[in-house]
C-alpha cells in the first residue's frame, strides 16, 4: 500500500483527509460528491475517487457504485503516509531552491568580491590574522562545491550520459595542470588560482556524486533486473571505477605539488620575516615612504629626517647640533625653518616642529626583526653636494647592539650608512619604522631602535629642559661689532623683517622689505666664521661669512669676506654702508686666518 501512496501526486493533504472525512459520513461517495463537499472541478473528483480505490479506501459494488469498506486503522496509516509525503515534497523544494543556479552563482560572487576587499586591506593570509572570518567563508565555500557538483552529477544522471564521466576526467586533468602552470608562471595571480582551484573540486566532487547515484540506483532494484544492470553496465561502471581512481590520484598529485609549493613559500615568509611581511610591497612601501623623509640643513653638517607626528620631524642630534635654527627641505625642493621642540645629546635624537604636515610614517617593532630580514634605508647621502631625491639602500639584518653607556639599542645592518643618512628612516618591507640612520663604515651601518627613540622620546617630553644641549642664538646691538652678529643671526634664522630693521636709510636708499628680501628668498643659512673690529678705523667690522642657497634642487656653497661701517642713529648701531666681495674657492687656512 505504501508503494500505491507513494504514486499520488495531484492529491494535496489537506484534500485526502477531507475525502476521508466524507468516506466516514457516507454510505455512498461519488465524483460528483467530492467535487461539493471539496469545492473542486468533476474531473479532479474522478481522479481523488480513483486514488482512493486502488488504496483500497473504497470498493465497487455490483452496481458500479462505490462503497466505504475503509477501517480507522487504515485512514490513520494514510494520513500519516500523505503527511510523509507532504514533507519530502518541502525537504525537495528547500533543496532544489537551495542548489538553484542563481543562488549558486550570487554566493560565489560575494566570496570573490569578499577576497578581493579583504586581500586589498588586510594582505592574502587575512585568515591567519584574523580567524573567525574563516568560519564564514569555509561553510560558504564548500556550498559553492557541492551545489554546482549535485547538480552537474544529477543532469548527466538524468540523462543518462554516463560516457560524460570520462570528459569530466580530461577537464580536471587539463585544469591541474593549468593550475600548476598558473603557480609556478604566474605566482602573484592568487585570485586565479583560488577559482581554478574551486572549478578542480567542483569537478572531483561531480565525479564522486555520480559513481554514488549509480550505485543507490542499482541497489532499489529487484535481484534479477540488478543482476541485468550489473550486466548491462559492468563496462561502464570499471570505467568510472578505474576514472574515480585517476581523479584520486590526480588529486593526490596535485595536493603534493601544493604541498611543495606551501614549503617553498613559507620559505620565503621567513626569509622576509614572517606571513604579514610577504605580502607587502617593496615598490609600495618606498613610494610611500618617499614623501616623509626630508633634507635637515645645519649650520655645520647636514642630514636626513622623517615624519613621526603632525608637523614633527625626527632626525638626529649631531646633524643640527651647531645649528639653533635648522632647516628643513622637502620633496618640493621647498624649504622652512624648523623649531627644535626637544633633543638629546647623549641618545643623539631631536625632534623638530614645522608647519607643513607630511605624511606620517608608522612605526615598526625592531624586536620582531628575524635574522637576515631585508631592511631598506633612506636619506640624502654627501649632504647639498648629491643633489636629487632621497637615496634608498637595501640591506639585512647583521644582528642587535646595545649601548650601557647611553641605555640605547643599535640594528646592526650590512649596509653601508653614508654620511648625510643620518635621522633617515630604517624600515622593513611594509615600510614600518624599526630604526633612524645614525653612523655607519664600508659593509656597516647602525641605527637607533625603534624601541629606544620611543624610550628617550618619553624622557626628553618629561625633562623639565629638554633643550639644554642646543646652541642658543643671541640678538643684542649694544656695540658695532653686536649689530653686525645681529644682522647676520636675523638672516640665520630668517626673521628678515628684524634683519631689515638693523639696516640703515643710506644702505637701503629708499627700497622697501620686499624689495631687500628678494635677494635673500634661496637663503638657507648663514654662518659668521670670523667677526672683529677693525684696527686701524673705528666703527668699521670686519667679517668672514659662508652662506647657503638653495639653487634647484641644489645646495649651493658661497664664501664672503669684507668689512661693514657701522654708526649710532636715533640712539641704535645701524649698518651703514658694506664692502664685501665673494672668495673663489678659500684655501684651507682662510678658515682659520
Amino acid at each position: 500500500m505504501a508503494s500505491k501512496v507513494m504514486k499520488i501526486r495531484s492529491a494535496t493533504k489537506n484534500r485526502i483527509r477531507e475525502a476521508l472525512k466524507i468516506l466516514k459520513e457516507y454510505d455512498l461517495v461519488s465524483p460528483s460528491l467530492l467535487q461539493r463537499r471539496l469545492a473542486i472541478s468533476y474531473y479532479q473528483g474522478v481522479r481523488l475517487m480513483r486514488h482512493l480505490e486502488r488504496i483500497g479506501a473504497v470498493g465497487l459494488n455490483r452496481g458500479k457504485q462505490p462503497r466505504k469498506v475503509l477501517l480507522n486503522r487504515e485512514i490513520n496509516y494514510i494520513s500519516l503516509m500523505s503527511t510523509i509525503i507532504l514533507r519530502r515534497r518541502k525537504l525537495r523544494f528547500i533543496l532544489q531552491k537551495i542548489v538553484r543556479l542563481k543562488t549558486i552563482i550570487f554566493v560565489f560572487i560575494f566570496l570573490f568580491a569578499f577576497d578581493v576587499i579583504l586581500t586589498k586591506f588586510f594582505g592574502e593570509h587575512y585568515e591567519q590574522l584574523y580567524p573567525p572570518i574563516s568560519w564564514v567563508t569555509t561553510p560558504l565555500l564548500i556550498y559553492v562545491i557541492i551545489g554546482p557538483a549535485i547538480r552537474l552529477a544529477k543532469a548527466i544522471e538524468n540523462r543518462k550520459l554516463h560516457y560524460m564521466i570520462g570528459w569530466l576526467f580530461l577537464l580536471f586533468v587539463l585544469l591541474l595542470l593549468l593550475l600548476l602552470l598558473a603557480m609556478d608562471k604566474l605566482s602573484s595571480w592568487t585570485m586565479l588560482h583560488n577559482i581554478m582551484l574551486v572549478f578542480l573540486l567542483i569537478l572531483f566532487a561531480s565525479g564522486i556524486f555520480i559513481l554514488l547515484l549509480q550505485i543507490i540506483k542499482l541497489r532499489k532494484n529487484h535481484a534479477v533486473l540488478l543482476f541485468h544492470k550489473l550486466r548491462m553496465h559492468k563496462i561502464a561502471i570499471g570505467i568510472n571505477i578505474l576514472l574515480l581512481i585517476l581523479l584520486l590520484a590526480s588529486a593526490y598529485f596535485g595536493n603534493g605539488q601544493v604541498q611543495k609549493l606551501n614549503a617553498r613559500l613559507e620559505a620565503v615568509e621567513n626569509k622576509l620575516g614572517g606571513t604579514k611581511k610577504i605580502t607587502c610591497s617593496e615598490t609600495e612601501s618606498v613610494n610611500k615612504l618617499r614623501p616623509s623623509v626630508v633634507r635637515v640643513v645645519g649650520g655645520e653638517g647636514e642630514g636626513s629626517g622623517f615624519s613621526i607626528g603632525k608637523g614633527l620631524i625626527l632626525t638626529n642630534f649631531h646633524v643640527i647640533e651647531f645649528e639653533p635654527s635648522p632647516k628643513v627641505i622637502f620633496l618640493d625642493n621647498a624649504f622652512e625653518t624648523a623649531e627644535i621642540i626637544m633633543a638629546n645629546k647623549n641618545a643623539d635624537l631631536a625632534i623638530l616642529k614645522i608647519e607643513k604636515d607630511l605624511p606620517i610614517i608608522s612605526w615598526g617593532n625592531a624586536l620582531d626583526l628575524q635574522p637576515a630580514e631585508e631592511l631598506l634605508m633612506m636619506g640624502y647621502p654627501f649632504g647639498g653636494d648629491l643633489s636629487g631625491e632621497a637615496t634608498l639602500k637595501k640591506g639585512y639584518l647583521s644582528g642587535s647592539r646595545y649601548s650601557k653607556d647611553a641605555g640605547i639599542s643599535y640594528v646592526q645592518t650590512d649596509a653601508t650608512i653614508n654620511p648625510g643618512m643620518s635621522g633617515g628612516p630604517m624600515v622593513n618591507v611594509c615600510g614600518e619604522v624599526v630604526g633612524i640612520n645614525t653612523l655607519g663604515t664600508g659593509g656597516l651601518g647602525l641605527a637607533i631602535s625603534s624601541t629606544s627613540i620611543k624610550e628617550k622620546w618619553l624622557e626628553m617630553s618629561s625633562s623639565k629642559d629638554s633643550l639644554k644641549d642646543i646652541k642658543k642664538i643671541s640678538f643684542d646691538d649694544t656695540s658695532a661689532e653686536f649689530a653686525v652678529a645681529t644682522f647676520y643671526n636675523y638672516l640665520k634664522v630668517r626673521k628678515l623683517e628684524k634683519a631689515f630693521e638693523i639696516l640703515s636709510d643710506n644702505f637701503k636708499q629708499g627700497h622697501g622689505f620686499d624689495y631687500w628680501k628678494g635677494g635673500y628668498a634661496s637663503l638657507l643659512d648663514t654662518t659668521v666664521i670670523k667677526i672683529e673690529e677693525d684696527k686701524d678705523k673705528k666703527d668699521r667690522i670686519n667679517i668672514k661669512l659662508s652662506t647657503k642657497d638653495m639653487v634647484g634642487d641644489e645646495i649651493v656653497y658661497k664664501y664672503f669676506e669684507g668689512y661693514w661701517d657701522v654708526k649710532v642713529n636715533k640712539g641704535k648701531w645701524q649698518l651703514w654702508e658694506p664692502k664685501i666681495k665673494e672668495v673663489k674657492n678659500p684655501s684651507f687656512l682662510w678658515f682659520y686666518e
